[in-house]
């Protein structure tokens, strides 16, 4: 196995050291995929959960051979047909909608839930924030109920405002969002932390209420651990090589027709 760079050693023992969510606010490149795996070998997951966007599935299965036990058995799924055979199951946000492979996670008792691009579950309306974080139609089912570590990873987990992260901190870090003794409810947080004006199609956010941004970070300081290039520049070699999976779409496929 690899050996990791001190601040990734750091930050894979903060997640082990948390109880139910950690988010990795890293700027891309740091190496957060590394970081949650070697993490997930300290806390002993032997039934580990990874949810990503598609195009980074077979980056996942190659870091989990990478870095985790050799004899844990890493698998894909692909489809509703899928049988469930591995001890680390990779599923894009867009699968864990299928009916059949969400009752099949369902049935799975997880020891990890690793939310990649942790962004991605940013509507509360969407069905894949639903099927994940248990809203809605799912209520109760959701795929982050009673497991002992979730671990989110992102660059950018409030792409444009931080109503954003309403989603998944109200469904695992509750605790974070307690206003008088009672969770906040949507639109309370977003009046309390966002820049916004009311149109005749609802609420419309313009931004953060800069005001209110140290008491946001102070309640959400215990499950997120942010970290800049800048701050490790001095851990970097000066140039790294890694193979990473995108989504080439037309563009590629037109290459492959020539």
């Amino acid at each position: 196995m690899p050996d990791l760079y001190p601040y990734q050693d750091d930050g894979a023992e903060w997640l082990a050291s948390a109880a139910g969510l950690a988010v990795l606010h890293w700027d891309m490149g740091l190496g957060k995929t590394a970081t949650a795996l070697v993490g997930s070998e300290l806390v002993g997951a032997n039934k580990i959960l990874i949810i990503c966007p598609a195009v980074a599935t077979v980056n996942w299965h190659r870091e989990c051979r990478t870095w985790l036990d050799p004899l844990l058995k890493y698998q894909i799924v692909t489809s509703g047909k899928d049988r469930l055979t591995g001890d680390v199951i990779i599923v894009s946000y867009n699968m864990v909608t299928n009916d059949a492979v969400h009752l099949a996670l369902l049935q799975e008792s997880w020891n990890l839930v690793i939310l990649d691009e942790i962004q991605y579950l940013k509507s509360v309306k969407s069905k894949r924030t639903k099927a994940v974080l248990g809203f809605g139609s799912y209520r109760g089912r959701g795929l982050t109920k009673g497991v002992p570590h979730i671990w989110g990873l992102s660059g950018t987990p409030a792409p444009n405002n931080i109503s954003e992260m309403y989603s998944w901190l109200s469904a695992c870090a509750p605790e974070t969002l307690m206003l008088n003794g009672r969770l906040m409810k949507e639109t309370q947080f977003i009046e309390r932390y966002c820049e916004y004006q009311h149109t005749p199609w609802g609420i419309k956010i313009k931004g953060n209420k800069k005001a209110n941004l140290g008491e946001f970070r102070s309640r959400n300081f215990e499950v997120m651990d942010r970290c800049k290039k800048e701050d490790v520049l001095k851990d970097l070699p000066p140039i790294r090589f890694a193979q990473v999976e995108v989504d080439g779409g037309d563009l590629t496929q037109g290459v492959l027709d020539l």
